[in-house]
């Protein structure tokens, strides 16, 4: 992750939690509002809860779709900064994110928004359902982010939902008062 993100032009660091728990990120910088960040994201880790890891689906997929996000903005001038991100041990319970949405709340970051990309590879039903999941004070950007997805990508069927069993990356943005969203796969074509 960290080699791809430096081969689009990004300015690339790990974020060493601990021991074992070390975030990438990739941030390219923005020209009329440098400061206020977009972030795009997913979790990198992979934990089975068997003998087979689930990985490819998650959370491989949204990490690719991050890695793809940061290859075709890297020539893009942008007014805000983007900061592309792969989290760490989410699966464990948001350790990776959390450590960053607390740094970015206590330096008093300008974070407007957080796409999270989390299971996104599974259709089994081939019915195009995809969710948004949001909270109450993230419901603007959910409703805008169902609309590009209505522009950009016809063939799916976005539905905006308010709870999830389990969780994911954008909780830890939630938490600390920042506008954050998860697309995942349709709750009810779950694999």
């Amino acid at each position: 992750i960290f080699e791809r993100f430096e081969d689009f032009g990004l300015d690339v660091w790990y974020q060493n939690i601990n021991s074992t728990i070390v975030n990438v990120l990739g941030k390219r910088t923005g020209n009329k509002f440098p400061n206020q960040y977009v972030i795009i994201c997913a979790h990198y880790d992979d934990m089975p809860s068997g003998s087979t890891a689930p990985g490819a689906d998650d959370n491989a997929s949204g990490t690719a779709a991050v890695i793809e996000a940061a290859r075709l903005m890297s020539g893009l001038n942008l007014p805000y900064t983007i900061l592309f991100a792969a989290w760490d041990e989410e699966e464990r319970g948001l350790y990776g994110s959390k450590a960053y949405a607390d740094s970015a709340y206590v330096h008093g970051d300008s974070i407007i928004a957080v796409l999270n990309f989390d299971m996104i590879a599974y259709d089994g039903n081939n019915d195009g359902g995809l969710d948004i999941n949001t909270d109450p004070a993230s419901m603007p950007l959910a409703v805008e982010f169902k609309q590009v997805v209505n522009l950009y990508q016809p063939s799916l069927v976005p539905q905006i939902t308010t709870s999830l069993n389990g969780g994911s990356d954008h909780q830890s943005f939630q938490q600390k008062g920042f506008k954050a969203i998860l697309s995942i796969e349709d709750n009810n074509d779950f694999t």
